[in-house]
């Protein structure tokens, strides 16, 4: 979300992130952001996680999300409960 970031950065980052059940997206002109962010009430969604249960179709409505925003709602960025929150839908 910074005027430099580009689609090979992008995909530099999603390198450090790999893993088969993952999928990264670039959102270059930022039209996902702002819908995403609009449903969350972070506009635009940026430094969020979010969190889909496998077979999961509908983007812009995440299972579970956290963030590391300066926001009073949502969950903060809390590595234990991200994973707990993982694989308990990855057992459903």
């Amino acid at each position: 979300m910074l005027p430099a970031d580009n689609p090979q950065g992008a995909e530099q980052a999603a390198a450090r992130f790999a893993d088969p059940r993952a999928r990264h997206y670039w959102d270059g002109e930022r039209q996902f952001s702002r819908r995403l962010g609009a449903g969350l009430g972070v506009n635009p969604a940026w430094d969020i996680y979010l969190a889909y249960a496998p077979g999961d179709a509908e983007l812009l409505s995440p299972r579970f999300w956290m963030h590391q925003l300066p926001i009073e709602h949502g969950q903060r960025l809390d590595s234990e409960a991200w994973r707990s929150a993982v694989k308990q839908m990855l057992r459903s």
